[in-house]
């Protein structure tokens, strides 16, 4: 096999004004992620995801200025600050809420395919931008409300500024890889995890010690602010840490209450065995969530073949090479990653708390598969590079949206002259409708029709709800973006088992 091409030059870096050939790989790259995103538009859902966390930790911030954080969601102030703020300025709307995850995973993007172009070269920075986007649990949270891809950009701004300290020997970026680690914790505090690997990597970089004190200084002003806050204000300078440690005291339908009893996260065997399997696979709490993250088509697809390109390119992995080196150096810390989150901190092991994993599963495919492609054995990278690809677009595009379903519940509310209710969970997703925000909530009022958002059909949404045997007097449902249904009885189906969302009217039969 070819071996891994040397560091590229200065100037192979998006470095000079016009030089057009070096923004190809960043070109492209969000231009596929402009074209995923237009697929697969969704913004929020709500219900009982984060997002709505994150919708009302916004909200209060857009009304107060300023809101001392009550739960894990709220701390997280790089993301619900400028949430807050866009609310204030332009509504609670969807596209508003579209704007703070939109610039952070351009951010990431752009800091992604520079890293990898500044160390590998053009063609492998285009391989494993391509790669990073089309992997579902990266372009489904391109514009969803969510910390995933924050997180993400903030400890790429840090290996980011790192490498511009290797590349022009100013000790300021290392004062800036810290901030942006320390934003990166306060963002979300599994970042915490990473200092260990930076840590190791300033130590094997060619720095000075003041580079050392300048990215400690940094990271700890960072979180020295966050804790003074909280003494000013709930005199305490560590609720926001337990606020974190607390999180698996909330109920959820992920984790058994009696796991989330069983004491606080830290490595905890009760509670990591306990989360819900991703994928639905159940063997031993040592090896589920592994297993789950490689059957988890979100995800998976793009570490087996980033292990594929790892095992069959194994003997170009010499420490003693330098890009190859890198290479290691980030595999080591992605483990490290994986092994902290999971038996350590025991987070719920969903793919989205493995954005990192990602990013150097994709390094390891972009600088491994441009070594084939320069050695003259093309084939496998390149076929399966496209077959992944593909497979990310399909899957944007059969994505089941809520916003159409959403729009018609407005008009269905703003009939004002046949008053509906709206049942409890349903009005947790339709937190963007206006109309719902005045509407009465079933079952705390009692009303005789009631609007009710679900799956697949209005009779199985019924009998998840606790209104199995009620009368379905409207429904229409939706795959995609366009309804398929309208009528005075439940015409949802699943054709070639695509999932639907139904929304219906309901009323008692005894009417």
């Amino acid at each position: 096999m070819a071996s891994i091409p040397r560091r590229a030059a200065a100037s192979d870096g998006i470095t000079v004004a016009g030089d057009f050939a070096a923004t190809v790989p960043v070109i492209a790259v969000l231009a596929l992620a402009l074209l995923l995103a237009a697929l697969d538009p969704t913004v929020f859902v709500g219900g009982g995801t984060d997002d709505l966390h994150y919708l009302n930790a916004a909200t209060c911030i857009a009304q107060h200025g300023y809101c001392v954080p009550y739960d894990h969601w709220s701390t997280r102030l790089p993301f619900v600050l400028p949430m807050g703020a866009a609310i204030a300025a332009f509504g609670k709307t969807s596209a508003t809420l579209a704007i703070v995850p939109g610039i952070y995973s351009a951010a990431a993007i752009v800091l992604f395919v520079v890293l990898v172009q500044r160390q590998f070269g053009k063609l492998a920075a285009l391989v494993a931008g391509t790669l990073f986007v089309a992997t579902p649990v990266i372009f489904q949270s391109l514009v969803r409300v969510g910390v995933d891809i924050a997180e993400l950009a903030f400890l790429l701004a840090a290996v980011f500024c790192l490498q511009s300290r290797v590349r022009t020997g100013a000790w300021l970026w290392s004062l800036l890889a810290g901030l942006a680690l320390g934003l990166a914790i306060l963002t979300r505090a599994t970042s915490i995890v990473a200092l260990l690997p930076f840590a190791v990597g300033i130590r094997l970089l060619p720095v000075q010690r003041r580079d050392w004190v300048a990215f400690a200084f940094g990271a700890a002003s960072v979180l020295v602010a966050q804790g003074f806050v909280d003494v000013l204000l709930t005199s305490d300078a560590f609720h926001h840490w337990r606020l974190q440690l607390g999180h698996t005291r909330i109920p959820s339908s992920e984790l058994p209450a009696a796991a989330a009893a069983s004491g606080g996260p830290l490595f905890n065997p009760t509670i990591i065995g306990a989360w819900k399997p991703s994928s639905g696979i159940s063997i031993h709490w040592t090896v589920d969530a592994l297993v789950n993250l490689i059957a988890n088509p979100a995800i998976g697809p793009t570490l087996l073949f980033s292990l594929l390109l790892i095992v069959g390119g194994r003997k170009t992995l010499d420490w003693k090479d330098p890009p190859a080196r890198v290479m290691i150096f980030m595999l080591a810390s992605a483990a490290l990653w994986f092994a902290a989150l999971v038996f350590a901190l025991a987070v719920d092991p969903k793919p989205r708390m493995f954005t990192p994993i990602v990013a150097v599963a994709c390094l390891c495919v972009g600088a491994l598969g441009a070594a084939r492609m320069r050695g003259k054995q093309r084939l496998m990278p390149v076929a399966c590079l496209l077959t992944l690809t593909a497979c990310g677009v399909v899957s944007a595009n059969r994505s089941v949206r809520l916003e159409p379903a959403s729009e018609l519940a407005e008009k269905w509310l703003a009939d004002r002259s046949r008053p509906l209710a709206i049942e409890d969970s349903t009005a947790k997703f339709l937190a963007l409708v206006p109309a719902a925000a005045s509407a009465p909530i079933f079952p705390r009022n009692p009303a005789t029709r009631v609007l009710l958002l679900g799956m697949n059909s209005c009779g199985e949404a019924a009998a998840k709800s606790k209104l199995a045997g009620w009368h379905v007097e409207r429904s229409a449902a939706f795959r995609g973006t366009q309804p398929v249904g309208f009528g005075s009885a439940d015409q949802s189906n699943t054709r070639l088992g695509e999932p639907a969302v139904v929304l219906c009217i309901l009323t008692p039969l005894s009417r």
